[in-house]
């Protein structure tokens, strides 16, 4: 199989090493700067490099992951999809919904291939999360809060903030929409969301012009209301999951890899410890998506779900402009 990453930065050369990982020695690597190229040659090791991506399309890629920035997902994927690519694209899907409709109405008429790459669905405590809701181990689900955030200038150390996409709307940037995992990973517990209010602001002194603190509140067709809130600027890294049950509760946290889990049945908190290996989500991502390219299963995010996911994000945006509650 040939695989095309379109984009190099971080997440790009990773998914070229974790390709490498995998067994996939048809390597070949799109991005418009020269100068990222050869950071690709020197750490990933691959020689078929390429500035022009019909240059890179004219060699007959089976698949594209596609991680430029967010805001050129979209035209980057349609080309790629014309050309016959399977696609993985990054998440979010895009900035806007322009042109997605088309582009997962598409892709299946072509039965190609469309993953999003929520990573976080491949994350060993989340998942055990979802299985403890979905076995009832908490009754019946009614809240949740979901909390993500990292200073922004910690994101990238070794750039400016101020030259990182995130920093810039245009390029598709900000809390709310690059930290949709939460949101993903609320409507993958949940359902569908039904109602959304919210508050996206820049609060903080950072010299961009995103959201860099936002709260979302969420209420899903299954009744459970869920807060999320999404920010640039904690001085930690710090992401958990909190859902509170008929019958229980579930603290889950990033950093301390661990679930706490109460229930009524037993009268005490139960402490579930697991392993986490930040790369193993990418490389279990990466190895999902050729799966699916051989027929072997369907993403777990798909075209259509990723964008279900977006109008999420859009929803809030716009229930913060306007003052009022939104659907999606």
């Amino acid at each position: 199989m040939k695989v095309l990453v379109i984009g190099c930065g971080s997440i790009g050369r990773r998914h070229l090493k974790n390709l490498a990982e995998l067994g996939i020695s048809g390597r070949a690597a799109c991005d418009l700067s020269a100068a990222r190229l050869e950071q690709v040659r020197a750490e990933c090791g691959v020689e078929a490099l390429h500035t022009d991506l019909d240059a890179a399309l004219a060699e007959g890629p089976d698949a594209a992951i596609v991680c430029p920035v967010t805001s050129a997902h979209v035209p980057v994927a349609r080309r790629a999809l014309d050309a016959g690519c399977h696609l993985m694209v990054e998440k979010p899907i895009s900035h806007t919904e322009a042109g997605v409709e088309a582009l997962v109405r598409d892709a299946a008429a072509a039965r190609r291939v469309f993953m999003v790459a929520y990573s976080m669905r491949f994350h060993p405590g989340v998942n055990r999360v979802s299985g403890m809701l979905k076995d009832g181990r908490i009754g019946r689900p009614l809240s949740a809060r979901a909390c993500c955030g990292q200073y922004l200038p910690d994101w990238h150390p070794w750039e400016d903030y101020r030259d990182f996409y995130m920093s810039r709307e245009a390029d598709g940037g900000g809390a709310v929409l690059d930290i949709s995992h939460e949101i993903d990973t609320l409507r993958r517990c949940f359902g569908e969301v039904r109602q959304v209010a919210a508050m996206v602001s820049h609060l903080s002194d950072l010299e961009i012009d995103t959201d860099d603190c936002s709260e979302l509140i969420l209420r899903f067709d299954s009744g459970v209301v869920a807060s999320c809130h999404l920010d640039l600027v904690q001085r930690a890294y710090r992401r958990t999951l909190e859902v509170f049950g008929t019958e229980g509760t579930i603290l889950w946290d990033y950093v301390s890899q661990s679930i706490q889990l109460y229930t009524v049945a037993t009268g005490q908190w139960e402490l579930v410890r697991h392993d986490f290996d930040r790369n193993r989500l990418y490389r279990d991502e990466a190895a999902c998506f050729l799966a699916a390219c051989r027929g072997e299963g369907s993403p777990p995010v798909d075209g259509a779900d990723g964008l279900r996911t977006l109008r999420v994000v859009l929803a809030a945006k716009r229930a913060s402009r306007e003052g009022r509650t939104v659907e999606p």
